[in-house]
């Protein structure tokens, strides 16, 4: 049997013919969803020959059982560490047994006795500080973990596990600039890593750094292009979307799909860019695969039906909206785009019951009590319309919205030939809003219009111009008063520039009265056959050119 000393001469020729480095060489993985380091293999610093040199053979003895114990299957760690502490005894200052022993500790977790012996090591090098982070770690003391990685970094800038435990825990206390730090040195060191690229891409445009992030998700995208990294596809679109280079958008999308075609939220994605862009045909084969795909997803399902209405097939919209309904889905969209639809096809009956329905549904948007009153409009069910716009009244808060609902009383009041209310209620709009240019076009047009406080009237319709000038509706109205004050100079001055500006069947009469007043039949009768024209079953006008 070979004695002691031949084990140990033996063990010492290979401690000094291996790596100036290491002796065993350590595998560490960041494990992100638990922010913590698993040890499987560790490194040790490699004992330089000098200090063997110091050692009498019985500290040579106790570090070699410990080196034998440890590489024993099983490894005998209480043993090695004793050993490890006996050889301490005859050379205490020693930086690898002191190293050797705190490292043991920390694979049998016994974390405060690693910490102990470490704080002693001298000198302190990366391995000390790599040891004692991990050993702060263990205890749970992580900003003393944190700081032990970030002397780690600077003692060895290369050495990416430092990088590796301080981006996890700079995530962890949402310290971005420093995550940002931890990545770039990351994608540094590995380069051929796409998930470092795919991270610093998304905290680069979490920080508005997009062109910076456009290229990181390049990067990522170009060591691995695969279902596997949809992620930097979708941020790479996002960045182009966001710079405004919609056509390289486009194009990321469907190099996406075309690796990951049954991906819902791209083709979501898509069908949503391309509607942004008014692009509604384009859109819809994409929308309609995420509709396939997931037909439980009513949202996906309704922006369909929405495209579907944008391109006017109505009945298709129809059909997916009252599916969606029938399947118990109260949502006011459905709603909203059944009661467009319906009066789209002039079925106003149908357009009021989802108008009511949607008013039900959301009673303080001014919208909804707005389109409930056109579709009693367009039956002429005035006392209805006149209803909904007072009922909205008490429903809506935001003052805007009860400036459109009041304008919409006081129009209502005129069609329904109630005119003392519509004057009442244009005069206060005015009265509280004295720069509403639409109130104050419609009286001023209404009294002119009856011939009424002619003078009021052309103030108004005056200031309406001033705050809308170039407005052709109110030319048409300032021309027209004057018609009415038998100032027909002034009255053909302004309706010339109203039809300058617009086609209105309305304002090519109005010109054709203004005419025949200045005893200019000829001119009149060309201008009415123009309203004619826009308006061929006005019998007024056909029984002005017949007279």
């Amino acid at each position: 049997m070979k004695s002691i000393y031949t084990i140990i001469t033996i063990l010492l020729l290979f401690l000094v013919g291996c790596s100036s480095k290491a002796i065993k060489h350590e595998i560490l993985e960041v494990k992100s969803e638990t922010s913590e380091l698993k040890t499987t293999i560790i490194e040790q610093p490699k004992p330089e020959p000098d200090e063997f040199e110091q050692l009498n053979r019985y500290a040579y003895e106790h570090y070699i059982y410990a080196i034998m114990l440890e590489s024993d299957s099983p490894a005998d760690l209480f043993g090695a560490a004793e050993h490890y502490k006996q050889a301490l005894q005859y050379h205490p200052n020693s930086y690898q047994l002191r190293y050797s022993l705190a490292h043991t500790y920390l694979k049998l977790t016994k974390y405060a006795d690693a910490i102990e012996v470490a704080s002693i090591i001298s000198p302190v090098d990366e391995f000390v500080y790599d040891l004692r982070g991990r050993s702060y770690i263990g205890l749970g003391k992580h900003d003393s973990s944190k700081t032990a990685f970030v002397q780690l970094a600077k003692a060895a800038p290369n050495n990416a596990v430092a990088y590796h435990y301080l981006s996890q825990f700079y995530r962890s206390t949402g310290t971005i600039d420093s995550l940002i730090w931890s990545y770039e040195n990351l994608t540094r060191l590995s380069p051929y890593n796409d998930r470092y690229w795919q991270e610093l891409g998304k905290l680069k445009a979490q920080v508005g750094e997009f062109e910076t992030a456009q290229k990181a998700f390049e990067s990522s995208l170009k060591l691995k292009d695969d279902r596997s990294n949809i992620i930097s596809f979708v941020g790479l679109a996002e960045m182009y979307k966001i710079r405004r280079i919609v056509d390289s958008a486009l194009i990321t999308y469907k190099a996406a799909l075309e690796v990951d075609p049954n991906n819902p939220a791209l083709n979501t994605d898509a069908a949503m860019l391309y509607a942004q862009l008014d692009s509604l045909h384009q859109a819809l084969p994409y929308a309609r695969n995420a509709a396939e795909i997931t037909p439980q997803d009513h949202l996906a399902v309704r922006r369909l039906a929405i495209i579907y209405y944008g391109i006017d097939s109505l009945n298709i919209a129809d059909s997916i909206f009252t599916a969606l309904v029938s399947s118990g889905e109260r949502h006011y969209i459905n709603h909203f785009y059944l009661g467009r639809i319906a009066a789209l096809k002039d079925d106003y009956i149908t357009a009021v019951e989802e108008f009511k329905i949607l008013t039900q549904l959301s009673d303080s948007l001014v919208e909804n009590w707005l389109d409930l009153g056109f579709a009693y409009r367009k039956l002429k069910d005035y006392p209805n319309e006149i209803l909904t716009y007072k009922t909205g009244l008490t429903k809506v808060h935001n003052e805007i919205g009860k400036s459109k609902l009041l304008f919409s009383l006081g129009a209502v009041y005129e069609q329904a030939d109630m005119y003392d209310s519509s004057t009442s209620v244009f005069k206060a709009i005015i009265e509280d809003e004295p720069d509403n240019h639409q109130a104050l076009n419609y009286l001023g047009y209404m009294l002119a219009d009856r011939g009424e406080n002619l003078d009021y009237a052309k103030r108004i319709i005056e200031k309406a111009n001033k705050l809308s000038p170039d407005n052709a509706a109110y030319l048409d109205s300032y021309g027209w008063v004057y018609y009415r004050l038998h100032d027909y100079k002034r009255a053909l001055k302004h309706l010339k520039k109203a039809v300058s500006l617009a086609e209105d069947s309305i304002m090519y009469d109005h010109l054709g009265d203004v005419y025949k007043a200045k005893g200019e039949p000829e001119n009149a009768s060309v201008w009415w056959q123009k309203a004619l024209d826009l308006d061929p079953d006005n019998k007024v006008l056909k029984n002005k050119l017949n007279e």
